[in-house]
């Protein structure tokens, strides 16, 4: 059996690897870069022994996630673990950026992993076992002014694992969505250099390893969706508890400050 995931080669996909690994995990690969993934191929079979597949493949193609299973079931490669963990954002106001950015977000941190959802979910109930992690966001939470789009991205992701929860309660499949908030990863690097030099290993950040302790510790527990950080989970239930028509408008103060801040 094979844990698979997605945006392996760096930040939270490579410390859920380096994880996995560690603990006699075989292990898919899945990013676009070979490079990168040869590397942690390499330094991952060296220190651990296990067998490490790699596919190399952009989720921003629309047959990605069918290519991903059809190359897992012609190599006999049985996944009981898939961690959806590739995605990407943008910050500015919406109309900032291309509409081609917001399709290619909305391909990769919606469609690909409800596809690979979708593909994997089948034979993991067939065989009685299997678990399933979506990376969301604390924007997930509360509507995103400034991150829009990512944030309704995340928002479904919640959603979605939450749903697929409570049709699965009898099937043995644990599905997770673990909402992290800032974490010390390659994101904001995508998500605009302004907001790498702002918001890069500002106090509070996360480490990958904490999300991934939290996501592995939730699985085993069967919780439904996850908070890493003391922190976060009060601002997170802080703002599920606060009405929309007054969350919104504080978080279009707080993010749009940053936003203009870097337009000066």
């Amino acid at each position: 059996m094979f844990s698979l995931i997605t945006g392996a080669s760096r930040g939270i996909g490579e410390s859920f690897a380096r994880v996995l690994a560690s603990e006699g995990h075989s292990l898919i690969l899945v990013a676009r870069d070979l490079i990168a993934l040869n590397a942690l191929k390499e330094s991952l079979m060296a220190e651990w022994g296990v067998m490490i597949k790699i596919i190399s493949i952009d989720l921003r193609d629309p047959n990605a996630a069918r290519m991903i299973f059809e190359r897992t079931q012609q190599e006999g490669w049985d996944v009981d673990f898939l961690i959806n963990n590739a995605g990407f954002g943008r910050f500015g106001e919406f109309e900032s950026h291309p509409v081609d950015d917001y399709l290619e977000m909305i391909q990769v941190n919606v469609t690909a992993p409800m596809a690979l959802s979708h593909y994997f979910l089948g034979p993991m109930k067939a065989r009685g076992q299997g678990a399933i992690i979506h990376v969301a966001s604390m924007a997930a939470f509360q509507p995103t002014p400034y991150m829009t789009v990512y944030g309704a991205t995340k928002a479904f992701l919640r959603a979605f694992s939450e749903g697929l929860t409570g049709e699965n309660q009898a099937s043995g499949i644990q599905v997770v969505a673990v909402c992290p908030g800032l974490t010390d990863t390659h994101f904001f690097v995508a998500a605009g250099a302004e907001v790498e030099m702002t918001l890069h290993g500002a106090p509070g950040m996360l480490t990958p390893d904490v999300v991934v302790k939290g996501s592995l510790e939730a699985v085993r527990r069967g919780t439904m969706t996850v908070v890493p950080g003391i922190k976060n989970r009060l601002m997170a239930m802080l703002s599920s508890a606060i009405p929309h028509r007054i969350g919104v408008p504080l978080a279009a103060r707080i993010l749009g400050r940053q936003f203009h801040r870097f337009k000066e």
